[in-house]
């Protein structure tokens, strides 16, 4: 690929301003609603958006080592996929329907294989209804489909009545995102990383921003915990290694064996439910962040603690 650009842009990198200024998703030749009415968010208050901090009972390692692995711009993973309203939220269900971006209102269930895996619902510790967005509710729906999830039962919805993608904004930050790798400015890949993951935050919380989409600002979040969560769930059924920790929603912790046998698998050109690339550059991939020894990692119980040091530790570039 030939670099064309040649002078490095100074100052802060303002995502969100690319999103509003030049790459708004259209709907019939129509820019979104950047502040529609968010009357009715305050009634599913207590949404989730899955989050987790899970660790393996581990006794016997057999003195292998552990690797971890972190995604490669996870953030971007998720808006150059996730599907959003365009305008406001408003309408109502009782039948689900994965191609709808909204919120749901479901039955949680207790999570019955957390001794292999983590809950995809995250750390939430209720049974009751709750309000989850589409993203989750169609993992949920799969997992019903497979037989380990209950089923999905809708007794509301909050929903929008047209869907868009942020895709033409993501290839942009991944545009430039790729430019700065190339040209080894690690500092601008850094201000990129931080400018995009900033807009998924103000799109959430900047009530006097020109955009104020908290909807998307969830639904970004819920789809890189669901795909994260599709990622450890094939390494599960693949029978690829056990799961050790998944202390953040864009890190899997596994046995150096596991790892092995996904990378020599891929060689084959098999069929591998995540990809392992060092330099940080493929979307939707993994790079190896650390290592530890078997006895670092089971004296902290599960590497939970900050003081099991890894052996040996990349800088993170995403």
């Amino acid at each position: 690929m030939v670099l064309t650009r040649t002078r490095r842009p100074s100052g802060p990198y303002r995502a969100l301003d690319l999103l509003i200024r030049e790459h708004p998703p259209k709907f019939k030749g129509k820019v979104p609603y950047w502040r529609p009415p968010v009357a009715g968010l305050d009634d599913v208050h207590a949404r989730i958006i899955p989050a987790w901090s899970w660790s393996r009972r581990v006794s016997d390692l057999d003195g292998e080592r552990v690797l971890q692995l972190d995604a490669n711009a996870a953030y971007l993973s998720a808006i150059m996929t996730v599907e959003v309203s365009h305008g406001p939220l408003g309408g109502s269900s009782r039948q689900f329907d994965p191609r709808i971006p909204g919120y749901w209102l479901v039955d949680a269930h207790s999570w019955k294989l957390s001794d292999r895996i983590m809950s995809p619902l995250g750390m939430a510790r209720t049974t009751d209804r709750v309000w989850l967005t589409t993203p989750t509710v169609q993992l949920l729906q799969q997992l019903s489909d497979q037989g380990v999830w209950p089923g999905v039962r809708v007794y509301g919805a909050f929903i929008g009545s047209s869907a868009c993608r942020l895709r033409g904004w993501a290839s942009r930050i991944a545009s430039d995102r790729s430019f700065a790798m190339q040209a080894g400015d690690d500092s601008r890949v850094a201000e990129i990383k931080l400018g995009y993951s900033q807009a998924v935050t103000l799109l959430g919380t900047d009530k006097k921003s020109d955009a104020f989409r908290p909807d998307w600002a969830d639904f970004i979040r819920a789809q890189h915990a669901a795909t994260i969560w599709r990622k450890a769930w094939g390494m599960e059924h693949c029978n690829l290694g056990w799961l050790l920790r998944s202390g953040a929603v864009d890190e899997l912790i596994y046995p150096e064996t596991a790892i092995r046998t996904l990378l020599d698998r891929a060689a084959r050109g098999d069929r591998v439910p995540l990809t392992i690339d060092p330099s940080g550059r493929t979307l939707g991939s993994f790079k190896i962040k650390g290592q530890w020894s078997t006895k670092s990692f089971t004296r902290t119980r599960g590497g939970q603690s900050a003081a099991a040091a890894p052996v040996s530790r990349e800088t993170e570039t995403t």
